[in-house]
């Protein structure tokens, strides 16, 4: 995978930037007879900007799929005993309580994907 430092002019990046993360679009596609459906999903990394997507209603549409990215280098040096935790901002803030998975069990591998399936995966950072 290759990162390509500022590949949309920065105008471009504002202008798309603007357009999804306005709270009227449409976070769906026209559905076309004999076509499956089709799903739009944003990934964004640990908890950053969970709020504003909270905030902004994209999970309102059934098709939107918030995909949050927990980076865990070396995952397979952890033990069998290893969990992760779902936590909440504080005791009782906004979640009934905390959900704990074992690491072994998350590291099913029907739901895994090598790196050697990410051929046509372009990264794009953002421009300040």
């Amino acid at each position: 995978m290759q990162v390509i430092n500022q590949f949309l002019n920065p105008s471009v990046f504002s202008e798309l930037k603007n357009q999804v993360t306005d709270k009227n679009f449409p976070w769906y596609f026209p559905h076309t007879p004999g076509e499956p459906e089709q799903y739009v999903n944003l990934s964004y990394y640990d908890h950053q900007f969970h709020q504003k997507i909270l905030d902004m209603g994209y999970n309102e549409y059934s098709n939107f799929i918030s995909q949050i990215s927990v980076k865990m280098p070396h995952i397979d040096q952890l033990n069998y005993n290893a969990c992760i935790k779902i936590d909440d901002t504080d005791f009782k803030a906004t979640n009934p309580g905390v959900w704990v998975h074992r690491v072994h069990d998350l590291k099913n591998t029907d739901r895994f994907t090598d790196w050697r399936e990410y051929t046509k995966d372009k990264p794009i950072k953002e421009v300040d």
